[in-house]
């Protein structure tokens, strides 16, 4: 009898340390995720799962990095995985939404955004990604609503001002774009893309010069921005600053060879040049 006792409490201890294991390896590859280290990620969950097959956390963390990889069809079959052994994990529902808008199945996606948002309902993140499978859709009218909901919940949510502002500027809503840009930028100052379309909102509203100072600064943020010299080439042009103008459109170039619309801006305005005698 002791010797049977001994060994199952052998047994126990044994499962106990490999679920221990399973639990910090997972950890790990959460954080090295948060940390832009996804090969050393996908090392940290496969060693989780290779110790504990059915650990729903694991499956829905190694789909999500895998999706960032780029290897959809394995993210989608891990998330499923996790999904099998728990229904109503919110966050695999999530993660599995992720990876189909990815692969353009929006439809798919919006459905399991949904659950998460059923199981999670006071998740900022899910109203935001639901907000962009919206926007993929092409309902603008429910994407607004998603990332209103979103930044109800996280006012300081610097990506869903932009993306509000993105479609509000995609409606002509020019003021109401440029209030969410400016907040996105007071969010995060470095934030060269919110700067970018900052600088080309007020541009159409016609306010040149603030346009002008945002722009620089979105270049400052972001020395290889290509777009963000394009703007700037633009704004410069609209004020009557030729010169500058080729100078930014030919700095577009240098950082993307391939740019059309900085090219054709570039050729258009050295037509406009007096021609020298």
């Amino acid at each position: 009898v002791w010797v049977l006792l001994l060994v199952f409490s052998l047994g126990f201890n044994l499962l106990e340390g490999f679920d221990h294991y399973a639990v910090q390896r997972c950890r790990l590859g959460n954080q090295l995720d948060g940390a832009g280290r996804l090969p050393d990620a996908i090392r940290q969950y496969q060693a989780a799962l290779a110790v504990k097959r059915n650990y729903v956390e694991a499956h829905s963390s190694y789909g999500n990095v895998l999706r960032q990889v780029g290897r959809l069809p394995e993210a989608i079959e891990e998330c499923r995985t996790a999904l099998r052994l728990d229904p109503n994990y919110a966050r695999a529902h999530n993660n599995l939404a992720n990876a189909l808008l990815e692969t353009g199945r929006v439809t798919e996606a919006i459905e399991h955004y949904h659950e998460a948002l059923r199981l999670r309902p006071e998740d900022s993140k899910m109203h935001y990604n639901l907000g962009n499978a919206w926007l993929k859709a092409g309902r603008e009218a429910d994407a607004i609503q998603e990332y209103q909901a979103a930044l109800r919940l996280n006012p300081n949510d610097e990506g869903a001002h932009f993306n509000l502002g993105n479609v509000y500027l995609g409606a002509r809503r020019i003021e109401e774009a440029i209030a969410q840009y400016a907040i996105a930028v007071k969010i995060k100052p470095d934030y060269a893309e919110a700067r970018n379309n900052l600088g080309n909102a007020l541009l159409d509203a016609g306010r040149t010069s603030q346009a002008i100072a945002q722009l620089e600064a979105a270049v400052r943020s972001r020395p290889d921005y290509a777009p963000a010299y394009n703007s700037l080439g633009a704004a410069f042009f609209h004020a009557g600053r030729t010169r500058e103008a080729i100078a930014e459109f030919a700095a577009a170039l240098r950082i993307k060879p391939d740019f059309v619309e900085a090219r054709r801006n570039l050729e258009q305005t050295l037509a406009r040049l007096p021609a020298k005698n």
